[in-house]
C-alpha cells in the first residue's frame, strides 16, 4: 500500500479559476487598443441606435448625445446586421444570434424585443417603405426572399417570393419615395437583375445586367423627384450610377464610372460624387438631360470632392472640396457655382475637411488641420468661426476616426465612433464647445503585448516552448510548471529579432528543434536545457539559406526528419549531437511543376515516405529502413510519372493509412502494411466515401471525415477493410453526428465533435471501441456555436479531453473540459471575462499542471495553468528512456487509473525472464539520462518493493490508492531497476523509464 504521508509531500495546491495565468513574459502594454467596437446603426437627427460590445457579438444602446440619456436596450448579447428607423422613431433591425429574428425597439429596454421567430439567418438590407420595414430573409427550405413588416409579429411575413426552393430570389434591397426595389429574380426565367414594387402589386422587372456584384451595390441611394438614384458595381458596361421611375422605359445609366463615393440632397436637388480615379461632383434631377457637372471657375470634369457626403445649409450644399488657391476646404453650391464656405487652414494648404453634419445650429466636421491629427471642428453654418472643439489622441495605429469620418446629429450637438489612445474605440460626444467620451462600454484601457507561447514539448521535468518577450525576441523558453522555474534558455539569435524556433521533439536528454539565425537560415539545432549545451547540429543548406528541418519520427535510436537542399528534399537522422546527424538518402527534386509536400512515419521497425526512386513511377508512397537500397514503392497511384500528392498519413497500430490527391484515382483513402502486396485503395473518385481529410488512429482502427451520399461530410470509420468501413452513428438510435470538425484519442476513447449543418450549432461525441458505442456526449442549442469548438487536446491519457468552445453564455471561447459524458463536460475558466476570447490552444502538461497559451486584455497572449483536478482527471507518463540490458530494455508503465479509493497497478516489462525487479519512488524528476544511458531519473528514490518476473521478464505491483481527499493532485515519480547480473547498470541490472503518477478525484 502506497504511504499516504510520502504522497502528501508531492501534492501541488489547486490551481484558482478565476486567476489561470502562470507568467506574463512579455508584461509590455499598449494603450488604446481596447474598446467596445461601437457601431452606429440609425438616427434621427434626435437619437442615435448603435451597437457596442465584444465582436461579433454586442448589446444595442439609444443615446441623445448625453450621458444620462444614454440606454442599454437589451439584457443579453445579439448579434445585429442592421437596422431601420419607422416614421414614428421605433427602430427595427435584424438579428442572427442567439437566434435569427427580426426585433423592434422604440427606445426602452421594456419595448425592444423579437418580432419573428423561426428565420434560419439573419433579416439583411433592412429599409423603410411606406410606413413598413422591408427586408429580405431566408426560413428552411427556402433561400432569401423578398418580406415586410408592420412592426407585429403578425405583421411580419413574405410579401413575394422570385426564385422558390432553396436559391435565393433577392440579393439587395433600396427604397426610393415612390417605388421599392430589389435586385434578384430567377436567372433560369431571364429574369434576374432590377425590379420595383409599389408596395401593394407585386413587383415588376425592370432591367437585366451583364454583372452586377449585389453586395457592393446599391449602398449610397438617394431620390429626387420621384425617381431613386443609386450606385452599381459591376462590369464595365453596367457600373456606374443610375436612376429609375419604377419603370423599365425610366431605368437609365447616369453616369458610368468606376468609383461611386456618395449621394446628398439640398434645395430639392440631388448631388452624387464618383468619377474614374477620384470623387468629382454632379448635380442631378435623376435624368440624363437632368444630370451636368458642378465646377469651380477652374475645374473641369466636376469639381474633386472627399469621400464623405456633404450636408444641406440654407438650401445648398455643404462638402469638402477643391477650391482655386485654398485647397481642399469647406465648399457650398447651388448645382451651378460653386464658393468657398471657410478655408480653415489659410492660404494653399487643405484642411480636407470631412463628415459634415448640421446640428444645433453649428457645422460640425473633421480635419486634419491640426499637427495632432484629424480632430472635430465646429462653425456658424456660414463658415465663420471655424473652431477645433477636440484634442483627441488616437490608438497605437493611428485609428482615430478612421478613413471615412462620420458624425451623426442629436439634440445637443454629434456623436461620433474614435480610436482613443486610452479609451479604445468608444462612442463620443460633442456640443460644439468640449468633447468627451459618451460611455466607455469596454472599460479595458491598455492592450499587453503577448509572448505567444507555442509548440510546448516536454521533455522530462519540463516543458519547452517557442516565446517572443521584448528584449530576447522570439527564442527557446522552458519551465518546470512553477513561475519561479520559467526560463529563457538560449538566444540563438542574440537580439530582439529572435530565431522564431518551432518543431520541437525530445530525444534522450536534449530537445531538438528547428531555429532562425541570419547566417545559417533555418536549420537544426539541439539543446539540454542551457546556453552551453545548445548547438548548430547541421547547416544542411549551407549559408543563409533555409532547410526547414521538419516532419520529425522516432524510430529506435534515432529521430528521422525532412529538410530540404538544393531543391531537393533529403531524409536526415540524428540522436540529437552532431556526431549522430547524417543524411540518409535523398527523397525527390522539389523543382517539379507541382509542389509535392513531404510526408514521414514510423510503421513497425520501418518509415513510411514519399520518394521518386528514379524508376520512371514518379513521386509515390514508400518503404524505407532508412537507406536508399532498402526504400520500395508501395504503389503506383498516379501510373507512370505522374507523382502522387498524399494530405495526410497516419499510423495506426500495425497498420498506416493515407489519403491521397490522383489525378488517377481522384481523392482517395488507401491502407498499408508496409508491404507492396498490402496496399490498397479503400475508397477513390469512384467507390465513396469521398474526400476523406481528418485521419486519425484509434487503435488499430481510423477515424476520419468524408462525404458519404449526401451534400455534408460525416464521420467514418475503417478497421483497413473495405467491409469494415463505415459511419460512426448511434447504434441504438441510428443518429448521426453533424459535420465533424475534428478528431481527438483519449483513455482509448475518440472525442469528436460536430457543427450541425444549416444552424451550425455544437456537438461532442465519442467512440468506444471496446463496446462499438458512438455516444452524443453534449449538444449545444446555440446558433452558431459550431465552429466555435475547436483546439481539443489530451493533456493526460485519462479518458478526458480539452478543448476551446462558445457556449454562448456570456464567457465567449473559452477552455472547456470533457469525460465523455454531459454531466463531465464544463466550462473550466472563464479567463477572457465575459464576453471576451481567451481563445486557449494546445499545451502540454507537467505534473499537476496543465499548461496552455490562451489571451485576455490586461496580458496579452500567455501561457496559464491549471491542475488535473480542475479537469476531473488523472495522469500516469512514461518519462525519459531506459537502458538496455542483458534480455532486452526495460519499460516502466501503469494499469488502471490512479483515482482515490482504487487500485492502481505499477507494470514492469522487458525485464530479465524469471528475476525480480526492484521498485524504487521519489519526490520528483532528477533529469532525462543521455541517449542509450542507464541513469537515476528519480530524484532521492527511495526503495518501495520487490517485484518477480515471469518468463517473458514482466511483473506487476497493486497499489492501493486511499480515499483521502488529500491526496488529489499527488505527484509520485517511480522507477524500477531490472536485476540482471553483468547487466550495464554498476552490474545488477538496467533501469527502466521513470513514470510519473498524479492522482485524480
Amino acid at each position: 500500500m502506497l504511504c499516504p504521508a510520502s504522497v502528501l509531500l508531492l501534492g501541488l495546491a489547486p490551481l484558482p479559476l478565476d486567476d489561470t495565468l502562470f507568467v506574463d513574459l512579455d508584461a509590455t502594454l499598449i494603450p488604446g487598443q481596447n474598446g467596445s467596437s461601437p457601431r452606429v446603426l440609425a438616427a434621427d437627427g434626435a437619437r442615435v441606435f448603435f451597437e457596442a460590445g465584444q465582436s461579433p457579438y454586442s448589446n444595442l444602446y439609444v443615446t441623445d448625445g448625453t450621458a444620462a440619456g444614454t440606454v442599454q436596450l437589451t439584457s443579453q448579447t445579439i448579434a445585429i446586421t442592421d437596422g431601420v428607423l419607422l416614421p414614428g422613431g421605433d427602430f427595427v433591425f435584424g438579428v442572427g444570434f442567439p437566434a435569427a429574428e427580426l426585433w423592434r425597439s422604440d427606445g426602452t429596454p421594456a419595448g425592444t424585443g423579437a418580432l419573428s421567430t423561426g428565420l434560419l439567418s439573419a433579416p439583411e438590407d433592412l429599409v423603410a417603405f411606406g410606413g413598413q420595414v422591408w427586408f429580405r430573409a431566408n426560413t428552411p427550405g427556402e433561400g432569401y426572399e423578398l418580406w415586410r413588416s408592420d412592426g407585429t409579429a403578425v405583421g411580419t411575413q413574405v410579401f413575394q417570393t422570385f426564385n422558390p426552393g432553396l436559391a435565393s430570389g433577392v440579393q439587395a434591397v433600396f427604397a426610393g419615395d415612390a417605388h421599392l426595389y430589389l435586385h434578384g429574380g430567377d436567372s433560369s426565367q431571364g429574369t434576374f437583375g432590377l425590379w420595383a414594387t409599389d408596395g401593394v402589386q407585386p413587383a415588376t422587372f425592370l432591367h437585366a445586367w451583364n454583372s452586377v456584384s449585389a453586395f457592393d451595390s446599391f449602398k449610397k441611394t438617394a431620390a429626387v423627384a420621384g425617381r431613386v438614384v443609386f450606385d452599381v458595381v459591376g462590369s464595365a458596361a453596367d457600373r456606374g450610377w443610375w436612376a429609375s421611375d419604377g419603370t423599365s422605359g425610366g431605368t437609365i445609366q447616369l453616369e458610368s464610372t468606376a468609383i461611386t463615393a456618395w449621394t446628398a440632397s439640398a434645395g430639392g436637388k440631388l448631388y452624387f460624387a464618383g468619377g474614374p480615379t477620384g470623387a468629382r461632383l454632379r448635380v442631378t434631377d435623376g435624368t440624363l438631360a437632368g444630370t451636368a457637372q458642378v465646377n469651380t471657375q477652374t475645374s473641369a470634369g466636376g469639381q474633386q470632392v472627399t469621400f464623405t457626403p456633404g450636408v444641406e445649409v440654407g438650401g445648398k450644399l455643404a462638402y469638402g472640396g477643391v477650391f482655386p488657391g485654398a485647397g481642399t476646404e469647406l465648399c457650398t453650391t447651388d448645382g451651378a457655382t460653386v464658393d468657398l464656405l471657410a478655408d480653415v487652414v489659410p492660404g494653399s494648404a487643405p484642411s480636407s475637411p470631412d463628415g459634415l453634419t448640421l446640428s444645433g445650429g453649428k457645422l460640425f466636421f473633421v480635419t486634419g488641420a491640426d499637427p495632432s491629427g484629424q480632430q472635430l471642428w465646429s462653425s456658424a453654418p456660414d463658415g465663420s468661426g471655424a473652431a477645433q472643439v477636440s484634442s483627441l489622441a488616437t490608438g497605437e495605429f493611428g485609428e482615430g476616426f478612421g478613413d471615412l469620418p462620420r458624425l451623426w446629429p442629436t439634440a445637443t450637438g454629434v456623436v461620433f465612433v474614435y480610436a482613443d489612445f486610452l479609451k479604445g474605440e468608444e462612442v463620443f460626444t460633442s456640443d460644439g464647445l468640449s468633447t468627451d467620451v459618451l460611455l466607455n462600454i469596454g472599460a479595458d484601457e491598455i492592450e499587453a503585448v503577448s509572448s505567444d507561447p507555442r509548440f510546448l514539448t516536454r521533455l522530462g521535468g519540463h516543458v519547452y516552448f517557442a516565446a517572443r518577450d521584448a528584449v530576447a525576441g522570439d527564442e527557446l523558453w522552458r519551465t518546470d510548471g512553477t513561475t519561479e522555474g520559467t526560463e529563457l534558455v538560449v538566444e540563438v539569435n542574440p537580439g530582439a529579432g529572435g530565431s522564431t524556433p518551432n518543431s520541437m521533439v525530445a530525444i534522450g536528454d536534449r530537445i531538438v528543434f528547428s531555429a532562425y539565425r541570419p547566417d545559417t537560415g533555418f536549420e537544426l539545432w539541439s539543446t539540454a536545457g542551457d546556453q552551453a549545451s545548445t548547438e548548430l547540429l547541421v547547416d544542411i543548406a549551407p549559408g543563409p539559406t533555409s532547410s526547414y528541418p521538419a516532419y520529425f519520427v522516432r524510430s529506435g535510436d534515432r529521430l528521422y526528419f525532412i529538410a530540404r537542399s538544393n531543391d531537393v528534399q533529403q531524409l536526415w537522422y540524428t540522436d540529437g549531437t552532431t556526431a549522430g546527424t547524417a543524411k540518409a538518402f535523398d527523397l525527390y527534386s522539389t523543382a517539379s511543376p507541382t509542389f509535392i509536400a513531404p510526408r514521414l512515419a514510423r510503421l513497425g521497425d520501418r518509415l513510411l515516405v514519399l520518394a521518386d526512386l528514379g524508376q520512371g513511377l514518379g513521386i509515390e508512397p514508400c518503404s524505407t529502413d532508412g537507406t536508399l537500397a532498402g526504400t520500395q514503392v508501395l504503389a503506383d497511384i498516379s501510373s507512370g510519372a505522374l507523382s502522387t500528392p498524399v494530405p495526410e498519413l497516419v499510423v495506426a497500430g500495425s497498420q498506416a493509412f493515407f489519403s491521397v490527391s490522383s489525378i488517377t484515382v481522384g481523392q482517395a483513402l488507401y491502407r498499408t502494411d508496409g508491404t507492396p502486396a498490402g496496399t490498397l485503395a479503400l475508397t477513390d473518385s469512384v467507390v465513396g466515401p469521398f474526400q476523406p481529410d481528418l485521419l486519425t488512429a484509434v487503435g488499430d482502427e481510423l477515424a476520419f471525415r468524408a462525404q458519404g451520399t449526401g451534400i455534408f461530410d460525416e464521420a467514418w470509420l475503417t478497421d483497413g477493410t473495405a467491409a469494415g468501413t463505415g459511419l460512426l452513428v448511434d447504434p441504438a438510435s441510428g443518429q448521426e453526428a453533424g459535420v465533424p470538425q475534428q478528431f481527438q484519442v483519449s483513455g482509448g476513447v475518440l472525442f469528436f465533435t460536430a457543427s450541425t449543418p444549416s444552424i451550425a450549432t455544437a456537438e461532442l461525441w465519442t467512440y468506444e471501441p471496446t463496446s462499438g458505442q458512438v455516444t452524443q456526449a453534449f449538444a449545444s442549442t446555440v446558433w452558431g456555436s459550431g465552429p466555435s469548438l475547436r483546439q481539443m487536446w489530451a493533456p493526460s491519457d485519462d479518458g478526458r479531453v480539452l478543448f476551446s468552445f462558445n457556449a454562448g453564455d456570456g464567457t465567449g471561447i473559452e477552455p472547456w473540459t470533457s469525460d465523455g459524458t454531459p454531466a463531465g463536460t464544463q466550462l473550466v475558466a472563464d479567463i477572457a471575462d465575459g464576453f471576451g476570447d481567451s481563445e486557449p490552444t494546445v499545451g502540454a502538461r507537467i505534473g499537476s499542471t496543465v499548461l496552455f497559451s490562451a489571451g485576455e486584455p490586461e496580458h496579452g497572449i500567455e501561457l496559464h495553468a491549471v491542475s488535473t483536478a480542475d479537469v476531473g482527471g488523472w495522469a500516469v507518463t512514461e518519462v525519459g528512456e531506459g537502458c538496455a540490458g542483458i534480455s532486452a530494455s526495460p519499460r516502466l508503465g501503469g494499469a488502471g487509473a490512479p483515482v482515490l479509493g482504487s487500485s492502481f497497478d505499477l507494470v514492469v516489462d522487458g525485464g530479465e525472464p524469471a528475476s525480480l525487479a526492484l521498485l524504487f519512488f521519489g519526490t520528483a524528476f532528477a533529469g532525462p539520462a543521455p541517449l542509450g544511458t542507464c541513469g537515476v531519473l528519480v530524484s532521492g528514490p527511495t526503495y518501495l518493493a520487490t517485484v518477480a518476473t515471469d518468463a517473458t521478464g514482466s511483473g506487476a505491483l497493486p497499489l492501493a490508492i486511499p480515499a483521502d481527499p488529500a491526496l488529489i493532485e499527488a505527484t509520485v515519480w517511480f522507477q524500477s531497476l531490472a536485476v540482471g547480473i553483468g547487466g550495464p547498470f554498476l552490474g545488477l541490472g538496467a533501469t527502466s523509464n521513470a513514470l510519473e503518477v498524479v492522482v485524480g478525484p
